[in-house]
């Protein structure tokens, strides 16, 4: 049948992978590519979305980790499957763990305060203040958590 990139999901074709597929055209979608290009996006047409996943395959990847994937075909002996997400928690996690980890390592100077450093563990569209990080640094141990 008619898929992103050509035939899918028939006798002798790749399987349609519903989640995978729509991410992956998605992101070269939102970056004015063809829709099938595999690689990374030149570093002059770079965009949050780019900073957070260097290729679709990146992306979809994240995204069917967190939500799943459907495999679907239309013929009786070919293959059909889902696999489920694991949800947002685990990412939440991992991103906190590292971020405090960070942030602590700031605070107690064994990290200088630079710019570059501070960006690493700010939220997009969040400034990030050495000032800020500075005045943490003088609170008492119970205000810093």
């Amino acid at each position: 049948m008619p898929w992103i990139g050509g035939q899918a999901g028939g006798t002798g074709q790749p399987v349609l992978e519903f989640t995978g597929d729509i991410v992956k055209a998605g992101y070269n979608i939102n970056m004015n590519r063809p829709i099938t290009t595999a690689g990374p996006v030149p570093p002059a047409s770079a965009t949050r979305l780019t900073e957070i996943w260097a290729t679709p395959t990146e992306a979809r990847n994240w995204v069917v980790d967190v939500v799943g994937e459907n495999i679907v075909t239309t013929c009786d002996t070919c293959r059909k499957d889902s696999i489920p997400g694991t949800g947002l928690l685990p990412k939440l996690n991992q991103e906190a763990t590292a971020v405090t980890t960070e942030i602590q390592n700031l605070v107690s100077g064994a990290t200088p305060p630079t710019l570059a450093n501070l960006d690493n563990i700010t939220a997009p569209a969040w400034p990030s203040r050495a000032k800020s990080s500075r005045r943490s640094g003088r609170c008492r141990p119970p205000s810093r958590a």
